[in-house]
């Protein structure tokens, strides 16, 4: 604001400087600009005191690595310094959390017989930025290695992992002695079977 009045007079009202970025919820190091109309001097506090013209002359990015206020006002000789700018600047370094739900659950012996579903569930005290989709797995095999990372808004992240053993092919058995050709006379017959699995290998057989 500019006004014209008698000698001595201030010469306006100077604008009120500008952070960038604004106030908000960062990761450690963010870089922070303060910047006013040309020909001005900004000062600024980081202490929460308001800033006079003897506080600290903004000549260089201020580095914000822990939560905190920074104050800053602009000013220019003759002229009326500006309103006071604050912006609150949250550092966030704790990690969302992530846990993966497995389903169906295996049986007993820790073993699945149907493909499997790894659903992911995520939480943190800032909106979660990325969530890992539902993971199927549809192929058998023993220690299946299935990964999920959460991502928070400011790029703090967590990974949570399940081993799964998944089975999808039935045993095969086999009687071996007698032969559908072998003839017997009346009274008990002995029978010889096998059975045979190559991943989970056989639990019982009758």
């Amino acid at each position: 604001t500019i006004s014209i009045g008698p000698a001595g007079a201030m010469l306006g009202t100077l604008a009120t400087p500008l952070a960038t970025p604004g106030a908000g919820v960062f990761a450690p190091g963010v870089m922070v600009s303060l910047t006013a109309a040309p020909g001005t001097e900004v000062r600024y506090t980081r202490n929460g005191g308001t800033p006079t013209p003897t506080s600290t002359l903004f000549l260089s990015p201020l580095t914000v690595s822990s939560t905190e206020t920074i104050r800053a006002r602009a000013f220019r000789a003759g002229w009326t310094e500006s309103a006071e700018m604050v912006a609150a600047y949250q550092v966030d370094t704790t990690s969302p959390t992530i846990v993966a739900t497995v389903s169906p659950a295996p049986n007993e012996g820790g073993w699945h017989r149907s493909p499997v579903t790894v659903s992911f569930t995520c939480d943190d005290a800032q909106p979660v930025a990325v969530c890992p989709a539902p993971i199927v797995v549809n192929s058998e095999g023993t220690n299946l290695l299935v990964s999920g990372t959460a991502t928070d808004a400011v790029g703090n992240r967590a990974s949570t992992s399940v081993i799964l053993d998944i089975d999808l092919t039935a045993p095969t058995v086999g009687i071996t002695s007698p032969t559908s050709s072998d003839i017997f006379a009346p009274g008990p017959a002995a029978i010889t079977a096998t059975a045979f699995d190559g991943l989970s290998d056989i639990q019982s057989a009758t």
